[in-house]
């Protein structure tokens, strides 16, 4: 189904539901739509959306933006959770936008495969009829699913534009397993192979990649390792946000009652090194979390890990990897060779309002970047300034320590 309805059934429906309608019958619905979905999107799936919307701040602010078909409306076709903003990017006015919390890291909405344009249209426009917000933001989105949802608002007169596209770190499948050597080259292979041997000395015995099937076991070991380092005493840690933890738990053991989660952790027979928390499509894995032991980041463990991950892609008949890391990430990029584009899309609801804040959220955008960049230049003159006079200060008091012993 792609948003055109078969002979003889109802046209498309799109609804603007709140979890208090969403019962056993929607999430085996739900469910279906991601088994199908193209291209996956497991953030929002319901083993993610429903841990995420009972454990997190703001959750029961959460709207699911929705497309059925079917002469029962029993066939769901599109899926996006969106929550309502004050503000988005600096822009003054209210604005509906994906839900993308802080452990979400894909924003493209669940869709069947050929849904396109057309389904779009009916999303936008029941959730215009739901919504006060005069815009809505659909934020890093897939470049082509970002298309279908442009055209599909010029076909209900709405203004539209892409706010930005970036790309991130990801590993495509080859004809050959030449993974290691395509992401590592001789010189870092072999600087690896050094910190591999040092850290097998340290420990006293090789570490090995294993897979953990004891899924609450694990999750508690990647709890404490990841509290244990330096996200902890920044705040970053699962463990330490409240909330937090429960998400992940109850996110993680949905996954896994469906197959759908991998936990490796890099050890010994007896010390943990470093864990990876994995989500497993038909077609992708997806870097969901990453911890090590601090007290051994000397060599490099969370790379030693991404390493014997590495090796093992292929036989996994998996499409590609997404790291889910932010696009300025150095080190995923410099290990990751391919790519995934991603876009903002912001699409006009309703109103005067919603057509400016479309039309000038470039602009508003272009102009808090220039005001950042000029704080920064500013903060460094005036640090290289006080540097500068505390030399001079120093200088002449040495000098005149010098005279007065002259």
């Amino acid at each position: 189904m792609s948003g055109q309805p078969f002979q003889g059934e109802a046209a498309p429906r799109g609804r603007v539901l709140s979890f208090d309608q969403v019962d056993d019958v929607f999430v085996e619905r739900w469910d279906r739509l991601a088994e199908r979905a193209c291209p996956a999107n497991p953030y929002f799936e319901p083993a993610a959306t429903l841990a995420a919307a009972a454990h997190l701040p703001d959750g029961h602010r959460v709207r699911l933006l929705v497309v059925e078909e079917g002469q029962q409306f029993d066939h769901l076709t599109f899926l996006l959770p969106v929550i309502d903003a004050v503000r988005y990017r600096r822009v003054p006015v209210p604005a509906t936008t994906t839900w993308r919390h802080a452990h979400c890291f894909l924003g493209t909405p669940l869709t069947v495969p050929g849904a396109g344009a057309a389904t779009w249209q009916v999303a936008l426009d029941a959730l215009a009829d739901a919504d006060a917000s005069p815009w809505l933001a659909i934020d890093l989105v897939d470049v082509d699913v970002a298309a279908a949802a442009r055209e599909g608002a010029r076909r209900s007169g709405r203004a539209v534009t892409t706010l930005e596209t970036v790309e991130r770190a990801t590993l495509e499948r080859r004809p050959v397993d030449d993974y290691v050597q395509t992401c590592f080259s001789a010189r870092r292979r072999k600087d690896l192979r050094r910190r591999w041997r040092r850290l097998t000395e340290e420990l006293g015995a090789e570490p090995s990649l294993v897979d953990r099937t004891d899924v609450d076991t694990a999750l508690e070991d990647f709890l404490r390792l990841e509290a244990s380092g330096w996200k902890s005493q920044v705040g970053g840690a699962l463990a330490v946000r409240p909330g937090h933890a429960d998400f992940f738990r109850g996110m993680c053991r949905g996954l896994a009652r469906r197959g759908r989660l991998q936990m490796h952790s890099l050890q010994t027979d007896d010390r943990v090194v470093a864990m990876a928390c994995r989500i497993l499509t038909p077609d992708a894995v997806f870097e969901f979390k990453i911890a090590h032991d601090d007290a051994l980041s000397a060599h490099s463990p969370g790379i030693l890990l991404a390493l014997e991950q590495v090796r093992g892609f292929h036989a996994t008949g998996r499409r590609f990897v997404d790291t889910c890391a932010a696009p300025e990430d150095a080190t995923q990029n410099r290990i990751y060779p391919d790519r995934r584009r991603l876009t903002t899309v912001l699409v006009q609801l309703h109103g005067r309002r919603g057509d400016w804040a479309v039309r000038n959220a470039d602009r508003i955008q272009a102009a808090v970047d220039r005001i950042k960049r000029g704080r920064e230049r500013i903060g460094q003159l005036t640090r290289a300034r006080a540097v500068a006079c505390e030399a001079e200060l120093l200088q002449s008091r040495d000098g005149g320590s010098r005279e007065s012993i002259a």
